[in-house]
């Protein structure tokens, strides 16, 4: 056979080969309109638990040269899409003008098509969740010498609070324009549990104490704190707010772990308030070079 013969050939095969992803991307989407219209609640179709579980158990079986950061924005790109068919979706993004590209951040993860909208303000991003307008949040990382933290807003009570569910970039580094801009994702939906997670814990306060006694106390109740937080509102005499984040799942404040806590403690502490949960971002391990054969199933 002749080379242009056999290249011929080959790329025969591609063309086939995509013939075949494209009637199974139609297939997935018909099965995915019958579980739309079993369930009936739009809102339901965002579970980012189960999105981290199947990008995880794909890194797990993926092998061959295919870049695996490049499976992930492929898979990112489908399950947003995925999402969108079954209702409105839209993310709500907070881009201050020394921005370090969160709004680069949220399209990398949430898809090419889902409606991105940036705000100056982080207070103006959670009133668009809370009020509907946009499905999910993207802020910043809570830093230790932040003056006016996002994050005091989640403890309103209210039902329509939204919680932290994801954690951003979920599969190493991305292109965006500044470098690594870690970023926590807020929703109206609940967190799911996916076995290797994380939870912030916001603590009401009626004096200060040391952000060094709060790690070991948390830990002594099977809560290991991987940061603290505090921040003094200066306008509200006597507030003063703590926030851990620790390294379990933690769905609600009666969870066994938060009880005990709260029973054990001797730190000043009024309440426990659980902000949300997200799936631990995949590793540097988890994203190496894939080998060239497929794991065997044992």
């Amino acid at each position: 056979m002749s080379a242009k013969k056999s290249l011929d050939a080959l790329r025969g095969e591609i063309d086939a080969i995509d013939e075949e992803i494209h009637d199974l991307l139609m297939r997935r989407t018909s099965v995915v309109e019958k579980i739309g219209a079993a369930k009936g609640d739009p809102e339901s179709a965002h579970r980012p638990g189960r999105e981290a579980l199947i990008i995880r158990r794909l890194m797990d079986r993926h092998a061959g040269a295919f870049p695996k950061q490049a499976l992930v924005r492929v898979w990112r790109e489908i399950l947003t899409a995925f999402v969108r068919l079954q209702g409105p979706f839209s993310v709500a993004v907070h881009e201050p003008e020394d921005s370090c590209g969160f709004g680069d951040l949220a399209r990398s993860h949430y898809g090419s098509q889902t409606p991105v909208t940036a705000h100056s303000s982080a207070p103006r991003v959670i009133d668009e969740v809370m009020r509907g307008r946009a499905t999910v949040g993207v802020l910043p990382i809570p830093v230790r010498d932040d003056t006016q933290p996002w994050w005091p807003h989640l403890m309103s009570g209210e039902p329509a609070a939204p919680l932290v569910i994801a954690r951003l970039p979920f599969a190493g580094p991305d292109n965006c324009r500044a470098e690594d801009p870690g970023a926590l994702v807020i929703s109206r939906v609940a967190p799911e549990e996916t076995g290797r997670d994380r939870s912030l814990l916001a603590l009401d306060a009626d004096e200060d104490f040391s952000l060094a006694s709060l790690g070991p106390a948390l830990a002594e109740c099977s809560l290991p704190v991987v940061f603290t937080a505090m921040w003094d509102d200066k306008e509200t005499r006597g507030t003063r707010l703590y926030l851990a984040e620790v390294d379990n799942f933690i769905a609600a404040t009666d969870d066994r772990r938060v009880k005990l806590f709260m029973d054990s403690t001797s730190l000043p502490i009024k309440r426990v308030i659980v902000l949300g949960s997200y799936a631990v971002p995949l590793t540097a391990e988890e994203l190496a070079k894939a080998p060239a054969k497929r794991k065997r199933k044992s």
